[in-house]
């Protein structure tokens, strides 16, 4: 490329980059600009008088020109269309876009450090925000058109076309307590959600494929780390979401999914989309306005005292980033206007530095070591620290029967409170708690029952193959219950029936009602498992040739008994195993490292659920949480209380 841009060094740390934006007399002529530096310091609030783009990259490489400065500049596809967009056909428009305001050459990094840094402060002062959702597409455009028109039902009631609501006559208590908050706040105030509860919205939608406002919440931008900050830090009646020419308000596309949560609207992924942005906004309220968390604490979902960290880095770790990174220095503005204390971001950093760090600041900040029950994962890069969790990839989703079970439901720790110490390089974590037993078993993990039940377009054999897997590592299962007493003193065949369902009430329940767990214990002892393969290959070879519904399967695969079922998917992906002291459980399996004979369980003090150890020398290294029955509710906690011992991870 001849005359490539340079960017000019900017002076001063509060200083940024704003691009000027030529107008053109058509869409197709030449884009042109010029760059010129901005102090955040001159401007007050909101006042700065540029307009900060938000959008993605998907996956697009630089490879359209532009002129910058007379010299030339790369930018993507989606840049080029954006831009071509806005821009006047009269006047000059001044804006922020990163990719191009910040400097993205490797001799830019410390800058860049510094303006990441900003790029809170940076959205949060912008006259005006716009998201840029890509080019014209009409099902998004649709999407957006409906969206609208359900915007206005909601503010004036009454049906419109295909859509109604039902208020209820709850929409006045919301009404008042969103003029609460305006009448105690100073300051300019972002929309309050509106709440109507309870409500009904009928679309007319009997598949996902109908639902009118699934194309626009489908949208990439909405599963970006970045965009998270800048749609959550500006002032919501500055913001706009664009498709092609058609524009929508943030504050609209907000209520309504707030209407769609509150309605149990069934279709569509408005809640994956828009669920962690809610959360936030509130919490951003509570901390921006005196008195609004009082407030805001007499709607039916109370605010925590604080927001925990741990919580909302589990959410980013759901959305999408290109550069690992990202995960947690795309969090960074947003974190720092909450008052929670995180790193400064610094790309030299290396992804282990950057991940550990986190992970420091969330133990710290929370005073809490919830954030360990996410190190399993299914897939965990090389090098991390034991205790530090993949921020990269994803974790186990709370409907995951391996996540970890917390609220209250465990208390392997009794009432102790969270004790732990770091290394002076920060490597490792020093928590107190007890060594309480060893593995000495480990039987064949559950496959995924739930695609054995769930996919249609499994093979007669595979179907005979899922089936007999699951089957006969669970009757190796029901064999280690039958060879001696249980260590609590209750039927070791009582103590498997509630460690296949994670001892979970209703499904405990539902063990003892018409002799369930009794009559497929005793099937379990004496099915044959080859007789398993072949009944399990039948009906998947009938399944090919008629439409049964999901029920009919499950009856037909596991009979009326209704536990066998509980027990499959309460276990799938787990591992059984048997301890030296003659207890068993489960445990989350096959991970990156999994379980082995010899680890260590430890009851850790603050955690509700056991950790899965492995020595290295006198240290160890975190494996996962587990489910020991007979010491999930404390029964070990007296006797060990008072001679905790250091236990350090690596």
């Amino acid at each position: 490329m001849q005359n490539p841009y340079r960017h000019i060094p900017l002076e001063g740390s509060r200083s940024i980059r704003v691009l000027e934006l030529q107008p053109a007399p058509n869409a197709i002529a030449p884009i042109i600009c010029k760059l010129r530096p901005l102090s955040l310091d001159d401007y007050p609030q909101c006042d700065a008088n540029y307009t900060a783009l938000s959008y993605t990259w998907d996956g697009q490489t630089l490879i359209r020109e532009i002129e910058c400065d007379g010299h030339v500049m790369l930018i993507t596809p989606n840049y080029d269309a954006a831009i071509r967009s806005l821009r006047s056909e009269t006047g000059i428009w001044v804006l922020w876009i990163d990719s191009i305001c910040i400097d993205q050459s490797e001799e830019g990094e410390v800058e860049r450090n510094g303006q990441v840094a900003l790029m809170g402060e940076i959205y949060k002062s912008a006259a005006e925000v716009v998201v840029w959702l890509g080019q014209s597409n009409e099902r998004v455009e649709a999407a957006i058109q409906k969206i609208m028109e359900l915007a206005h039902i909601a503010e004036t009631g009454g049906v419109g076309d295909g859509i109604a609501i039902n208020y209820e006559n709850r929409r006045a208590t919301q009404k008042a307590i969103r003029e609460r908050i305006e009448r105690i706040s100073s300051s300019k105030l972002p929309l309050i959600p509106k709440i109507y509860l309870p409500i009904d919205i009928n679309t007319g939608a009997t598949q996902a494929s109908d639902d009118p406002f699934g194309p626009l919440f489908e949208c990439s931008w909405f599963y970006r780390v970045w965009t998270i900050q800048e749609c959550t830090l500006p002032f919501f009646e500055r913001m706009t979401l664009r498709c092609g020419i058609l524009e929508v308000s943030w504050a609209a596309v907000f209520m309504i999914a707030d209407l769609l949560k509150a309605a149990k609207y069934r279709w569509g992924r408005y809640e994956a989309a828009m669920a962690l942005q809610t959360r936030l906004v509130t919490y951003l309220i509570a901390q921006r306005i005196e008195g609004a968390r009082a407030v805001l604490n007499q709607n039916p979902g109370k605010l925590q005292n604080d927001p925990l960290m741990f919580s909302i880095l589990e959410d980013i770790r759901m959305k999408q980033a290109t550069n690992p990174k990202d995960k947690i220095i795309g969090m960074y503005g947003l974190l720092k206007e909450l008052d929670i204390p995180f790193p400064i971001p610094n790309y030299s950093l290396s992804v282990e530095e950057i991940f550990r760090e986190a992970t420091r600041a969330s133990i710290e900040y929370d005073q809490k070591l919830h954030l360990l029950y996410q190190a399993p994962s299914d897939r965990r890069r090389e090098g991390l620290a034991s205790w530090v969790p993949d921020w990269g990839e994803l974790g186990f989703h709370p409907s995951d029967m391996r996540y970890a079970a917390l609220g209250g439901r465990f208390t392997a720790s009794g009432p102790g409170t969270s004790l732990w110490g770091f290394s002076e390089d920060h490597k490792e974590l020093i928590l107190q708690g007890k060594i309480v037993d060893t593995v000495v078993q480990k039987f064949e993990a559950l496959p995924d029952t739930r695609s054995l039940i769930f996919r249609r377009e499994n093979t007669p054999a595979e179907m005979s193959r899922l089936n007999h897997a699951a089957s006969t590592s669970m009757k190796s299962w029901v064999e280690v219950s039958r060879r001696t007493d249980y260590p609590t003193g209750e039927l070791s065949k009582e103590a498997l029936q509630r460690t296949l369902v994670y001892d979970q009430p209703e499904s405990n329940a539902e063990a003892v009602r018409d002799n369930a767990f009794n009559d497929w214990y005793n099937k379990m002892c004496s099915e044959d498992m080859d007789q398993v393969a072949r009944r399990s290959r039948d009906i998947a070879f009938s399944r090919t040739q008629a439409t049964d519904s999901d029920t009919d399967l499950i009856e037909r695969l596991f009979g009326t008994n209704r536990f066998h079922l509980f027990a499959h998917m309460f276990s799938s992906k787990k591992c059984f195993f048997s301890t030296a002291k003659n207890y068993f459980g489960t445990a989350p399996d096959p991970l990156p490292v999994s379980m082995m004979e010899g680890d260590k369980i430890a009851i850790i003090s603050g955690l509700e659920m056991p950790l899965l150890l492995r020595p290295v020398g006198d240290k160890y290294r975190l494996i996962t949480h587990v489910y020991v029955h007979g010491i999930m509710y404390g029964e070990m906690w007296s006797a060990i209380e008072s001679c905790l011992d250091d236990i350090i991870l690596l």
